[in-house]
């Protein structure tokens, strides 16, 4: 069964239908979730600086193996450059933009696209999988 969990250090934020919201500065991310039961996390908070701390406190641990970017490639971009070096701690586990290109341009679509390539990652279906999109 899929379960999700939103993060954010805003209260207001909607999760999607089912999904829990827990509300916690980007700097104490793996005090708030038990990332040995996350399976993906997808980062996009609309603010840079705390995309890149959620994403430093990513790279200190394995978990999870998936890591999906929303936006477009010049946010991935800019987020590496801010994150230095601790960008080479993820670089095989990040994905931006995140989603398989179905050409997706509704929340739903882009949902399913995202649920997608998720979905390849865990059963490693697709053989082009890591290289595409991915910091390396």
């Amino acid at each position: 069964m899929l379960k999700s969990t939103c993060v954010d250090l805003r209260s207001g934020t909607r999760c999607a239908a089912g999904g829990e919201l827990r509300l916690c500065d980007p700097h104490l991310l793996r005090s708030a979730l038990d990332l040995d039961q996350c399976h993906a996390a997808v980062v996009m908070s609309h603010h840079l600086a705390s995309d890149a701390a959620y994403l430093r406190e990513l790279a200190l641990t394995d978990l999870p193996a998936y890591i999906g970017l929303l936006g477009p490639e010049a946010r991935r971009t800019r987020l590496t450059q801010e994150l230095g070096p601790v960008a080479d701690a993820l670089k095989f586990r990040i994905r931006g933009p995140v989603g398989i290109d179905i050409g997706a341009v509704t929340p739903k679509g882009m949902a399913l696209a995202i649920v997608g390539q998720i979905h390849a990652r865990r059963g490693r279906v697709a053989e082009s999988y890591a290289s595409r999109s991915s910091l390396a």
